[in-house]
């Protein structure tokens, strides 16, 4: 198992790791999976790598496996967008309240995040 060029491959070779352009290859994987997500731990865990490990794969767990790619690039996704709001407003300046930002007291704010003060796209 293995990956490369946006490709888990379920069967790959493994590289000479002693060689520096030593690449992962195989016929049989999933395209599009980014080497991002591919190299995303949860707990200390490759969590691709992991729960492909000892498993024969049926269409309901090839169907599965699509949906952790999907949910772990998204959560990827999340976590750079939390990153940048932290950049541009400090910490925890990023994550206070409406009314500490400015908003009049006792008014409601309005809108997705408008809690936090926060805007979204």
């Amino acid at each position: 198992m293995g990956w490369s060029d946006d490709t888990v491959w379920i069967d790959a070779v493994k590289p000479n790791k002693a060689a520096a352009d030593a690449e992962v290859t195989g016929s049989v994987g999933f395209r599009g999976a980014h080497e991002g997500v591919w190299n995303f731990h949860i707990g200390g865990y490759q969590v691709c790598e992991k729960w492909l490990k000892d498993r024969t794969l049926t269409a309901e767990d090839i169907a599965h496996y699509h949906r952790i790619v999907i949910a772990l690039h998204e959560t990827i996704r999340l976590m750079r967008e939390i990153d940048d709001v932290i950049e541009a407003h400090g910490w925890p300046g990023a994550f206070q309240r409406y009314r500490r930002l400015g908003g009049t007291h006792g008014a409601r704010p309005q809108g997705r995040g408008a809690a936090w003060g926060v805007r979204f796209g």
